[in-house]
């Protein structure tokens, strides 16, 4: 995720879920989670949804999906950030 320009402060130590920061990204954390639905067919969630400080500069990532559907996520990701 950090490769596609997400920033993620902390690794994750035991958690099923990544808090990144998409400012660089977007301005808005839900319009960019609506995109990436429709865009890339994967969903995540708004910083909103777990706060009102920035939240509209980060997004969470829920992994619990094994590595093969993990690596396919991440290449629609890679995808549709291109565009």
């Amino acid at each position: 995720l950090r490769k596609l320009g997400f920033l993620i402060p902390n690794t994750p130590e035991g958690a099923f879920y990544v808090f990144a920061e998409i400012s660089n990204l977007s301005d808005d954390s839900f319009r960019f989670c609506t995109e990436v639905l429709h865009g890339a067919g994967v969903a995540i969630t708004p910083g909103r949804d777990f706060g009102d400080v920035d939240a509209h500069k980060y997004v969470r990532f829920t992994y619990t999906i094994g590595i093969p559907q993990l690596t396919e996520v991440v290449a629609r990701l890679a995808a549709f950030l291109k565009r």
